[in-house]
């Protein structure tokens, strides 16, 4: 069994909740240390990573040039699940703890 997750970090910019808190005193609305700049879109990265006990799998990151803007099933299949697989597999001979059918 391995353990996976996945995050997306957003490029040049804040949290992905956009969502951000300045204190400031009444009167310091239009200073510019309490102004936050905003941005429209920004570029977004994803990635996967995944353990088997102790050690630790690959990092990957999701190619939008080649596998698409959006993750979908197919590709999500296609894509980050065979490192995933190859990983569990070179981890399960080291520990011989199955039989591969």
């Amino acid at each position: 069994m391995i353990w996976s997750d996945e995050s997306a970090f957003n490029v040049g910019g804040l949290s992905s909740s956009g969502q951000v808190w300045v204190t400031r005193q009444a009167g310091e609305e239009d200073l510019e240390d309490c102004l936050v700049p905003k941005f429209k879109k920004l570029e977004t990265i994803l990635v996967w990573g995944c353990f088997k006990g102790w050690q630790k799998g690959p990092l990957i990151f999701w190619d939008k040039k080649q596998w698409g803007e959006t993750v979908k099933a197919t590709s999500f299949t296609s894509y980050i699940v065979p490192h995933f697989h190859q990983f569990w597999h070179e981890q399960s001979q080291l520990q011989l703890d199955y039989v591969y059918l």
